[in-house]
């Protein structure tokens, strides 16, 4: 390293080249940078070997109500309202992931989605997206496709909208 540009040797104040204390040192052996810890720009931590460890980004997210919006089956909402409190984390990953790279990102996800008499969700889209983050309503609708009621509507289908309120947490 000591042809390389910009790169000198260490000296102390009396102007003489540095050298190990006693007891302490590596000796002749050198090691590599990898070892060595820092605090990098952005709150990242870089770790040994060079690896970055991402400090954690939150979002909150708020249900408002469902609602049913037709189909020919009976379903009582408070089944559904459970069952997207039960997979709500899943909701939260997709606009974390999204958040990450965009930390101002918020708004609101409306999905509509039809739950079968088997309790299987057979069609879902997002009927409004105020993040106008396309990737967080693909997200949402592929979490909500994967949803699954027990028991199912009686005598048809059913379809609610359900919307996602999303908010960086502070």
């Amino acid at each position: 390293m000591n042809s390389a540009a910009g790169v000198g040797v260490a000296s102390n104040s009396a102007g003489g080249i540095l050298r190990p204390r006693a007891g302490g040192g590596t000796g002749d052996r050198v090691g590599g940078l990898g070892s060595l810890g820092a605090t990098g720009a952005g709150g990242k931590e870089v770790q040994g070997g060079g690896e970055l460890k991402e400090g954690s980004v939150k979002g909150r997210i708020s249900m408002d109500s469902g609602e049913d919006v037709g189909g020919s089956g009976e379903f009582d909402s408070k089944l559904v309202t459970a069952e997207v409190k039960k997979r709500l984390r899943a909701i939260q990953i997709c606009y974390e992931q999204q958040l990450r790279r965009n930390p101002s990102l918020q708004g609101k996800v409306v999905v509509e989605f039809t739950i079968e008499q088997s309790g299987t969700v057979s069609k879902a889209n997002a009927t409004a997206n105020t993040t106008n983050d396309p990737a967080v309503a693909a997200c949402v609708v592929d979490a909500v496709k994967r949803f699954r009621f027990n028991p199912g509507p009686e005598g048809g289908s059913v379809t609610y909208s359900y919307p996602f309120v999303f908010a960086p947490q502070s």
